[in-house]
């Protein structure tokens, strides 16, 4: 399985943002300067993969329970599931 999409709204202080991976198999890097949300997006797919903990710090700006993650996940077989 890969992420194909990973949606983040309301996370930390990020109010929404979606990456897309689609059509790039491999290693992705994600770069950018400082400030700019790479440290929250890693942490929003760990907990998207692993479950957010209840005394999680990223849901101190919106709420714990504004948080939401979804994400399209690709198969080795091709089959798309969304979460």
């Amino acid at each position: 399985m890969r992420f194909e999409e990973l949606t983040i709204e309301k996370y930390g202080n990020c109010p929404l943002r979606t990456l897309s991976f689609q059509g790039k198999p491999g290693l992705v890097v994600i770069y950018g300067p400082n400030e700019a949300g790479k440290t929250t997006s890693l942490a929003a797919a760990i907990d998207f993969l692993f479950g957010i903990p209840q005394n999680s710090l990223h849901g101190q700006f919106f709420g714990y329970d504004q948080m939401r993650l979804r994400a399209t996940l690709l198969s080795e077989a091709g089959d798309r599931f969304v979460f």
